[in-house]
């Protein structure tokens, strides 16, 4: 592996780390578990000389670190409450208001006019 791809991978598993750190902050139990398989991952493909595919498994990091940080929420159960829950945000996580969700089921379906099958493209 030449020098500037070893420096590529170490910076993309680093910032997996602290993606996973930062986001289950003081949760010790997933932090270990999430460096265990983040570890294990790349020791599987320490042997990698690929080029091409040294590439691919460093953009697969960098995105898996993306979405760690902005997509993944911890709850932290309140202590005096059943069950009842916190969301950790912050301002990297992506809040989104679904609104194509909610109005997915308002939408009323196509008709079709005719008795013509109905052919897909221009067909």
């Amino acid at each position: 592996m030449s020098a500037p791809m070893r420096s590529q991978v170490l910076r993309a598993y680093k910032d997996l780390l602290k993606a996973q750190r930062k986001t289950f902050d003081a949760d010790a139990a997933q932090i270990k578990n999430a460096r265990l398989y983040t570890r294990q991952q790349f020791l599987q493909q320490k042997d990698e000389t690929d080029p091409e595919k040294l590439a691919k498994l460093v953009k697969t990091a960098q995105q898996a670190a993306v979405i760690i940080r902005k997509n993944i929420v911890q709850g932290v159960k309140k202590e005096k409450a059943d069950e009842t829950y916190v969301l950790k945000l912050d301002e990297e996580k992506e809040i989104n208001s679904n609104d194509t969700i909610k109005l997915a089921g308002q939408r009323q379906p196509a008709q079709r006019t005719g008795n013509a099958p109905q052919r897909c493209c221009s067909a």
